[in-house]
């Protein structure tokens, strides 16, 4: 789906916004706010020309590379990237680097009424580096606080629409979203495929913008998210099964001394750049500054009011405000000693300061207060835990800067924890969370509804590690010889077949023999697949050690798995699954049998469980048995809300005579209660 944004703005143009995503918008009471919001008659508002639209996203579209194997990264920020250089910025570099096209969703919110017009909801703003450009979404509402409340359903639809176009404006598939404000967990989550990662690089309730809403938040980012990472061993404390992924440095950059050197005066300076706010000591530095008038304490960055009244007599505390990034070793080389005076509280013991590598890279000595990160770097940082220490470490350091060795003790040290060796511990994560997952698809004649199946699973399966294996059941309609061809095609389709038609349990076994995936996925070929759908399964078996086989939820089955869904084809079909299951991210419905139209399960659980029971023939009742069976070992079994698939129902049993169709119902059924007792229908759940 596609949405295009009009030049002139106005109730109008809103409703065809609206009418145009892929959101069931017309129950929404949005209208009444446009017509408030956006009157047509409001003059002097300025926008961005087309042509220059179309210029900066072609150039975009000129830079960045074609998709690799690597994937995307779409990054959802805290910080917009020209603020400050920090954690999240050096990490896209990173991913570029390897090869990964990166989007970096600027925190700033552009809204068409007191902002600029953007072309299909999102704005490229910059290409700071090859491979990376910066973006910002659109909103046709009031801009939402990004720190201090979660995202509203308006606005989830809002940037979702937004990002549905940049996907398909720039063939983004299967990205890795990263989030850095757990704000961004809706949207995130909206993306069909993609695996969700949260950096959890600081403990956001210490922030004096953190709220109880915005704690809920995270609480549910970190529970939902694919992989959770840690800047800090307070922080891995508080998100059990977290990857600690600490801070690092830009090696080459801040261990090469500049041209040009920067002093406030040519007497000793000790130096801190960074954030200057309410968790920076600035009673400390006053003390500090007036026990050595005799020294310049430099402080760099955006500082609290507060901080600069309090220090307005201090003449040797001298304030150079923020400083760009590339000039940022310049001041670096300009200080003696280089100092982090951060007050003790729960936001400092869980941080990983960034500028500790940084100073360390340079050579320089580094005092700091006792925060239990730096702790573990006494062998090349001065901790102070009280005042009068932080003070008796300053003159020491002032008097010794150390060593040679010393000083290259420093840098050997900040070497070892450059931004590549952080990336490549993530990227470690992420090919973790991507298993092979095996596609069985068991085919008996019907050649038009596996080539309608087999087109949606290499069109739509935004999973980027899957193999399919077709296995023929004496097909004689020319489904072989399609397949065959596909699979000279398309090297992740594999091509099995049998001399007589085994039946759905005994193929089913030939396929789950010869696959060599991590989970297995047996698929109808009378189903067509969304996108998302493979991922989706895949996530919930990964994120629940308890679940042994989940289940879709789909338009036609005889149990709990139908939904009231309507549509007449398969682009309003696209549309109608993905309204249901954006509205159902990561739940589940556990039930006691899952048909086997599509049901996925891991190897380690069919290792425990065995083949299907090929004493059902050509089938029926084998899906019961072996739900049985997965839950007689402690199992549980689901359906996953949030994965819709197509189904037909019956396609291949349809064509049985009624007659063979009801001796083998009986048959199967008198073989299942001798194993299992009573066999109980199925039935429907409520649909309200």
């Amino acid at each position: 789906m596609r949405v295009h944004l009009k030049r002139s703005v106005g109730t109008d143009s809103a409703a065809r916004l609206l009418r145009a995503g892929w959101f069931n918008y017309v129950k929404q009471p949005f209208y009444r706010f446009a017509a408030q919001a956006m009157p047509d008659s409001k003059p002097a508002r300025k926008y961005v020309s087309v042509a220059k639209l179309n210029r900066i996203h072609q150039k975009v579209a000129a830079t960045l590379p074609p998709v690799g194997k690597a994937g995307d990264v779409i990054l959802f920020s805290i910080i917009d990237w020209h603020w400050r250089i920090q954690r999240p910025q050096q990490l896209c570099r990173q991913f570029a680097r390897m090869g990964r096209r990166v989007f970096y969703i600027e925190s700033t919110v552009h809204s068409t009424y007191n902002r600029h017009l953007l072309r299909d909801g999102y704005r490229f703003t910059d290409i700071p580096e090859p491979g990376i450009v910066l973006c910002r979404l659109f909103c046709d509402l009031p801009r939402p606080d990004v720190y201090r409340k979660p995202m509203a359903r308006l606005h989830m639809e809002a940037f979702a629409n937004s990002l549905e176009n940049l996907r398909a404006d720039h063939g983004i598939v299967a990205p890795v979203l990263f989030i850095e404000n757990p704000f961004w967990r809706p949207v995130a989550e909206t993306f069909p495929g993609g695996l969700v990662v949260y950096d959890c690089l600081d403990h956001h309730a210490g922030f004096s913008t953190g709220t109880k809403a915005m704690e809920a938040e995270e609480e549910r980012l970190l529970e939902r998210a694919d992989i959770v990472l840690t800047s800090s061993a307070g922080l891995a404390e508080k998100a059990h099964g977290s990857l600690l992924v600490r801070n690092g440095v830009e090696f080459d950059y801040f261990s090469r001394k500049p041209d040009v050197v920067k002093r406030p005066s040519a007497r000793p300076v000790v130096g801190y750049y960074g954030a200057i706010a309410d968790w920076f000591d600035m009673k400390l530095v006053l003390k500090a500054a007036q026990m050595f008038p005799e020294w310049d304490f430099w402080l760099i960055g955006a500082a609290y009011p507060a901080h600069r009244q309090a220090a307005r007599d201090q003449s040797n505390i001298i304030w150079a405000g923020e400083v760009p990034y590339a000039e940022l070793t310049a001041y670096l080389y300009g200080m003696d000693v280089c100092m982090i005076p951060f007050l003790e509280n729960k936001l400092t013991r869980c941080t990983n300061p960034v500028k500790v590598y940084e100073y360390l890279a340079a050579g320089k000595p580094v005092v700091a207060t006792a925060l239990p990160e730096l702790e573990l770097m006494r062998e090349h940082v001065q901790v102070a835990h009280n005042h009068d220490e932080f003070l008796a470490c300053l003159r020491d350091a002032m008097a010794n800067s150390g060593t040679s060795s010393e000083v290259e003790g420093r840098i050997a040290w900040a070497a070892q924890h450059d931004w590549s060796k952080r990336a490549g511990q993530i990227e470690g994560a992420i090919h973790g969370r991507v298993p092979l997952v095996s596609v069985i698809v068991l085919t008996h004649n019907q050649i038009e509804k596996t080539k309608a199946c087999l087109n949606s699973l290499l069109e739509l399966t935004d999973y980027p590690n899957f193999e399919i294996l077709v296995v023929d059941n004496a097909s004689s309609d020319g489904t072989i010889e399609y397949v065959s061809q596909l699979a000279s095609r398309d090297g992740r389709v594999q091509l099995i077949t049998n001399s007589s038609n085994t039946g759905f349990p005994a193929g089913s076994n030939i396929g789950l023999r010869a696959a060599r995936g991590e989970y297995f996925v047996l698929l109808n070929n009378d189903t067509v697949c969304t996108r998302g759908w493979l991922r989706g399964l895949v996530r919930h078996l990964m994120k629940d050690a308890r679940l042994g086989a989940v289940g879709p939820v789909t338009n036609n089955i005889g149990n709990e798995a139908r939904i009231k869904v309507s549509y007449s084809d398969m682009e309003e079909m696209a549309v109608a699954a993905r309204r249901y299951t954006v509205d159902h991210l990561r739940q589940l419905l556990f039930v006691e049998k899952i048909a086997f139209f599509c049901v996925a399960f891991s190897r380690r659980v069919y290792e425990q469980v065995g083949p299907l029971d090929e004493r059902f023939g050509l089938g029926l009742f084998e899906d019961d048995d072996y739900c049985n069976r997965i839950r007689s070992l402690g199992y549980k079994i689901a359906i996953c809300e949030d994965v819709f698939i197509h189904h037909e129902l019956s396609a291949s049993f349809g064509e049985l005579a009624k007659d063979t169709h009801e001796s083998l119902f009986e048959k199967n059924r008198q073989y299942y209660e001798e194993k299992w007792g009573v066999w109980w229908p199925h039935f429907y759940r409520k649909i309200r």
